[in-house]
């Protein structure tokens, strides 16, 4: 893709999921890694990008044996696209197993779809038929199994484990997706960072200020559209919008709350949050008109690749 006078894009990786164990979880078989930023303002836990972890309801099984073995159970999802997350436990589980002298063993099940890891989640909070230990899946299942007592409060946990920096995780990972009913159920461990990026050269070059509103970004992105800059030719605003990279939805979002949410957080943006009133109408108007000017000024390929 071409320079762009200013440049929008999104750092990030695969989208937040929550690793799950169940409650009464041995102590010296919990979760234990730090937490630091990376260059994307993404925060890790041993080493792995930011997504989230939670813990549920049951026992870790064991053999009997003389040398007592704990086995955990593990779902995930193991479609297209989530081989990474299922290749990413295995290798921790096998090595936690050196790690624990083969005191712990972990099975990784995978769910061929999100909707079916969903299910599978859900069912066995409610039915509290404890078939697994934990779950790696997207959050969005949280609330739903919450209800049911389906995840371990791991506040204590997370709070008194002095390995994990938890205040270094990003606050909206920490107290939005992290948290229910004040209670901490997931440690995120992968998830996405929206950031802008625009280029001081050019800015400076066409007497241009850094833009600070979506009309403003209109604005720069048509100034420098077309236009050449060292002998190449630039793009106004770069942003990948190719179905399977998921950021179209994700960017759409990302204008539509910049317009809505006008009190932070806390005021949700597509509903109002104190009555579950839509917050479309003129907003989702406006925001269409936004995404329409992005576009206008976007790379001829914007809907055949990620952008980068």
């Amino acid at each position: 893709m071409a320079d762009t006078g200013v440049r929008e894009e999104e750092r990030s990786s695969v989208d937040s999921r929550p690793i799950a164990g169940q409650r009464k979880m041995n102590d010296d078989v919990g979760p234990e890694g730090t937490g630091a930023d990376s260059a994307a303002d993404v925060t890790t836990i041993d080493g792995k990008r930011n997504s989230s972890a939670c813990l549920a309801e049951c026992d870790g099984d064991s053999d009997g044996g003389g040398e007592e073995v704990t086995r955990l159970r593990i779902l995930t999802a193991d479609g297209p696209g989530f081989g990474i997350i299922r290749d990413m436990l295995e290798s921790a589980a096998e090595a936690y197993y050196v790690r624990t002298d083969g005191a712990v063993e972990i099975d990784v099940v995978g769910a061929d779809t999100l909707g079916r890891l969903d299910e599978e989640i859900v069912a066995d909070a409610r039915q509290r038929t404890s078939l697994y230990d934990g779950y790696v899946s997207n959050p969005r299942v949280v609330g739903s199994a919450a209800l049911h007592d389906g995840f371990l409060d791991l506040t204590p946990h997370v709070l008194d484990d002095p390995t994990l920096d938890w205040l270094d995780v990003l606050l909206a990972f920490r107290e939005v997706i992290g948290t229910f009913e004040g209670k901490i159920l997931m440690v995120p461990l992968d998830g996405d960072v929206h950031s802008m990026y625009y280029r001081t050269d050019v800015l400076e070059e066409f007497g241009l200020a850094v833009p600070r509103t979506w009309d403003e970004y209109a604005q720069v992105a048509r100034a420098v559209h077309g236009r050449f800059y060292k002998d190449r030719e630039l793009i106004g605003s770069c942003v990948g919008r190719e179905k399977s990279c998921g950021i179209g939805a994700y960017w759409a979002n990302l204008v539509l709350a910049s317009v809505t949410q006008t009190g932070g957080t806390g005021t949700g943006h597509m509903f109002d949050t104190k009555d579950l009133t839509p917050l479309a109408g003129e907003a989702l108007v406006e925001a269409i008109r936004q995404l329409e000017e992005h576009v206008k000024y976007g790379a001829p390929d914007e809907f055949g690749g990620c952008g980068g």
